[in-house]
């Protein structure tokens, strides 16, 4: 497709659309079904009180009745967002604006579904985010080369800041100048490159974890390898 506005206008609508249902499913729909359930349990709480019939309503009996966080849905929805907004960049820059509003709100109504809508979830420690961070770099690294096709091919981007190269047909769409298609490919692939380099740069010298972080553990570390020490010596004297 070699009109940057049909994928303009794709994009928008995907995004956008997708965006806002993301919004309605996990805050507009929760917060009406907890409504339409605390009606139902202020309801039957009036009616015992005219039998004089006693309803406990306990935590653990409401979190049973609650469906199950699934914690799959959050990680592949963050995921697809991030694919819009890296892999269609040149196309669509206000994507990551968006997504940074999006992720403003969604972020209070994911706390509100653990907490109001979804049953409570187990806590598992992890070093990291597994598969998924893999996947985000995979992302990352495959922008580069989608992002630099759109620039040249699918917009008149590289057109207007290297017109020298290229020709206008009848429809308005570019082609390459005869002779001159390899500089421009050279030119696309090199940065292409460029920008894989700068990726592998950044990804070495920014550290996984925090100084602090690090600094953190090891004291951590030290201080309950002493206090097991002291334990064994004080055993011993015993």
């Amino acid at each position: 497709m070699k009109n940057v506005m049909m994928v303009r206008g794709e994009l928008v609508s995907l995004f956008n659309v997708d965006t806002f249902r993301r919004i309605v499913l996990e805050g507009v729909v929760p917060f009406v079904s907890q409504k339409v359930l605390n009606r139902e349990k202020n309801t039957d709480i009036a009616a015992a009180k005219k039998t004089d019939e006693v309803i406990e309503y306990s935590s653990l009996d409401q979190d049973i009745k609650k469906d199950e966080y699934e914690e799959f849905d959050d990680y592949i929805e963050s995921v697809i967002q991030f694919g819009y907004v890296t892999l269609f960049a040149s196309a669509y820059p206000l994507a990551a604006f968006i997504a940074v509003a999006a992720c403003a709100v969604e972020y209070r109504l994911d706390l509100f579904k653990m907490t109001k809508t979804c049953a409570r979830p187990n806590s598992v420690a992890r070093n990291d985010i597994g598969i998924w961070k893999y996947l985000l770099k995979s992302i990352v690294w495959l922008s580069a080369f989608t992002n630099c096709l759109i620039f040249s091919f699918s917009s008149r981007q590289m057109y207007n800041y290297l017109p020298e190269y290229f020709t206008l047909d009848e429809t308005g769409e570019h082609n390459f100048k005869i002779g001159s298609g390899w500089v421009v490919i050279f030119f696309i692939f090199g940065v292409e490159r460029l920008l894989i380099l700068f990726g592998i740069f950044f990804d070495l010298a920014i550290p996984s974890t925090h100084p602090d972080v690090v600094m953190k553990e090891q004291r951590r570390h030290y201080l309950y390898s002493v206090l097991h020490q002291r334990a064994r010596s004080t055993l011993r004297k015993h």
